[in-house]
């Protein structure tokens, strides 16, 4: 109700002003300065929480949608195999595995894709950089070198784990169904 009235205050002594009646300048500046009838304003740390849980929520989704990404991408191998997990896994029927094969085939493939993500993320960080790079007027050789060799470290980190993971699922087969999975490719 005291909002109301200082508004209508406000308006009168705006209207008096106008049509010429004389009215102090103190009071119409005390009632300019009276709270009860601006806007209420957030505090500042209340604003800048909201601000920083939004970053913070379109982190976790840039996050979990690149995870996705990496996770649903077909893995390319480093070298021409002949046991790939995910053809081991779909002819495990076929090939006799017994449930500890599956068992440590699935568990190799996980602890791989859980190592992968971090480092494609950082592989496609890297490549991005050297992109921007090369995308100057100028470029400054050394520089670029040394850009790529970060890329090729990262890539060499991902083959090298690829390949581990291959050897190790090779070696939980036996002989015969390692001979039977050569006849399947």
């Amino acid at each position: 109700m005291s909002d109301l009235k200082d508004d209508k205050d406000l308006e009168r002594r705006f209207e008096q002003l106008r049509s010429g009646d004389r009215v102090s300048l103190r009071s119409l500046e005390a009632l300019l300065a009276s709270r009860s009838w601006r806007i209420p304003r957030r505090p500042r740390s209340l604003r800048l929480a909201v601000a920083l849980l939004v970053i913070l929520v379109l982190v976790v989704v840039t996050i979990i949608v690149e995870t996705r990404s990496v996770l649903e991408r077909p893995m390319a191998w480093p070298v021409r195999v002949d046991a790939p997990p995910d053809l081991l896994l779909r002819n495990d029927a076929k090939l006799g595995l017994t449930p500890e094969q599956r068992s440590a085939i699935r568990q190799e493939v996980q602890q791989l894709q859980i190592k992968i993500v971090p480092l494609e993320s950082r592989r496609s960080d890297e490549e991005a950089r050297l992109g921007n790079m090369l995308g100057r007027d100028r470029v400054a050789e050394s520089e670029a070198l040394t850009q790529l060799d970060r890329v090729l470290a990262v890539e060499r980190e991902i083959k090298r784990a690829q390949l581990a993971v291959l050897v190790r699922v090779e070696n939980v087969l036996t002989p015969e169904q390692q001979k039977m999975l050569k006849s399947l490719r």
